[in-house]
């Protein structure tokens, strides 16, 4: 299920998850088309995610770093402040960790 969380603004997080979707398709040679193929999302929704104007769920962002490994963290890692780079990280596994508790509980609640 992909849950479309469209940003108003550009969002550190949105940045963060664009680099990831983006870095996935570089090291894959994959097209959008390819990757929302993929996904089972439209190009248009994977540009969005890419240009960070829609925030890609948690089932979006770990499918990306599965095909494309770990080299998917290397933008977020790679910044002129290498701490700052590994907060980038942080960040964005902390916002892993609540996009997947949330898709945990609505689970649970359909299934009662």
């Amino acid at each position: 299920m992909n849950v479309v969380h469209t940003t108003q603004a550009f969002t550190p997080a949105a940045s963060q998850a664009a680099a990831v979707v983006a870095r996935a398709r570089e090291i894959t040679g994959l097209s959008q088309s390819e990757l929302a193929e993929m996904l089972g999302c439209s190009q248009t929704l994977v540009s969005k995610y890419e240009h960070a104007r829609a925030m890609p769920p948690a089932d979006v962002i770990i499918h990306c770093i599965h095909i494309g490994g770990l080299g998917v963290l290397a933008p977020l890692i790679a910044s002129r402040d290498g701490a700052q780079g590994w907060r980038n990280v942080t960040e964005l596994l902390r916002l892993l960790e609540v996009a997947i508790n949330s898709a945990r509980q609505l689970t649970e609640e359909n299934n009662n």
